[in-house]
């Protein structure tokens, strides 16, 4: 399982990701960010209770879901999205699918971060 401390400048990004499964635990510091784009793969990413950034999830036919009670979900006919700011918003975190789902999860403070299975199992 990926673990990844993105702190300012840092960038991570991934596009055209497709019948692949990502699954990390991230931490975004300063004005870290990252930005991950999908046609048909699942995107799940746990971020710290604590974490500062604004969140931009989308998927035009997958489900969307977050932890984090702060974020305002919508849902339309050709789209399902969580957005929001979590605690200052200097991080940014962006999602898109088409028809995968995306799947954020909450770890507290000061828990370190799951292993893949475990991570894996909570988002069933």
């Amino acid at each position: 399982m990926p673990h990844w401390d993105l702190d300012a400048p840092a960038k991570l990004e991934f596009d055209d990701v497709s019948a692949l499964t990502v699954a990390a635990d991230v931490r975004l510091a300063g004005e870290g960010g990252i930005n991950i784009g999908s046609i048909s793969g699942s995107v799940t990413l746990r971020l710290p209770a604590d974490s500062d950034a604004r969140v931009r999830m989308r998927s035009t036919a997958g489900p969307v879901r977050s932890e984090f009670g702060s974020l305002r979900a919508a849902m339309s006919p050709a789209s399902h999205s969580v957005s929001g700011n979590l605690g200052a918003g200097f991080g940014n975190m962006a999602v898109t699918t088409v028809s995968g789902a995306v799947t954020l999860l909450r770890r507290p403070p000061h828990a370190a971060p799951h292993a893949e299975a475990e991570m894996e199992s909570e988002t069933r």
